[in-house]
């Protein structure tokens, strides 16, 4: 997708993630299932993750979007982005480390 703001385009990746037995959601960061290639700057400038938390929590609202930069994803060397509502993680991990990229539209 290229989305446009303020006269400057951006190029937009756009991923969806399903929810798992454990209630986390999974998307993966890179694209093509053969060669399981990552993102860079010549692919896109963003990826935005949806995840429908109004669909799978009777008690949320709104559902997750995460803005990334694409450099973003390659750090930590992770294939797999897991997501889920702040407050409903598991164990010591209540908050998704991607939390901080949750609705950052002025980002893009």
């Amino acid at each position: 997708m290229i989305a446009e703001k303020d006269g400057n385009a951006r190029r937009i990746q756009v991923k969806s993630a399903n929810i798992n037995k454990g209630g986390s959601y999974r998307c993966s960061l890179k694209h093509c299932r053969t060669k399981n290639l990552s993102y860079t700057r010549d692919d896109c400038d963003f990826i935005i993750l949806f995840a429908a938390y109004s669909h799978d929590f009777e008690d949320m609202i709104h559902d997750g979007y995460y803005i990334i930069p694409v450099e973003e994803t390659s750090k930590g060397g992770s294939s797999i982005a897991v997501l889920f509502p702040a407050g409903k993680g598991k164990g010591n991990r209540l908050v998704s480390k991607w939390e901080k990229y949750k609705d950052d539209w002025e980002r893009i």
